[in-house]
C-alpha cells in the first residue's frame, strides 16, 4: 500500500500515474480536495468503478466512514468535514467485515465482544528518580 498526503504546502502534485498503480492507496489530509484527488486518479488510469471510502474521526465516537467508487465517493462524502481519511482500492470491500467500532454493528452483536487485557505490570525504569 502507499500513503500520499491530500496536500502539500507549495501545491505540488504527486505523481498521480505512479500512485494509480501503486495498489491500495491511503490519502491523509485528503477529504477537502477530494474530488480533484478523484479525478486526477481516474486520468491516470484507474478505473471510476475502483472502491473508495472516507473514514471521519475514525476510531473515535464520532467516526463515520462512507463507501462507494472514485466516481461516486466525491458526492456521498460531501457533507463529511475534517479530519479524514481516504482509503481506494479493493481493501475498502473489507469495511463490513471490519466495522469493529460501529455502535450499531455492536448493538447487533453481529461482532464478537472483546474482551478487556489487564495491564502488564509496571518494570521499574532505569530513569526513575528515587523519591
Amino acid at each position: 500500500f502507499t500513503i500520499v498526503t491530500g496536500h502539500t504546502c507549495d501545491d505540488a502534485e504527486p505523481d498521480w500515474v505512479a500512485l494509480a498503480r501503486a495498489g491500495t492507496l491511503v490519502i491523509l489530509m485528503g477529504l477537502g480536495r477530494l474530488p480533484v484527488i478523484t479525478a486526477r486518479l481516474i486520468e491516470a488510469g484507474l478505473a471510476p468503478e475502483t472502491p473508495a471510502a472516507v473514514v471521519r474521526a475514525g476510531s473515535t465516537s464520532e467516526q463515520q466512514v462512507v463507501t462507494g467508487t472514485l466516481a461516486t465517493i466525491g458526492a456521498a462524502a460531501a457533507a463529511l468535514r475534517p479530519p479524514g481519511v481516504v482509503v481506494v482500492g479493493e481493501v475498502v470491500g473489507l469495511q463490513p467485515h471490519l466495522a469493529w467500532f460501529d455502535p450499531a454493528a455492536a448493538a447487533t452483536n453481529a461482532f464478537p465482544a472483546v474482551t478487556p487485557v489487564a495491564p502488564r505490570p509496571s518494570l521499574a525504569s532505569p530513569y526513575a528518580v528515587p523519591a
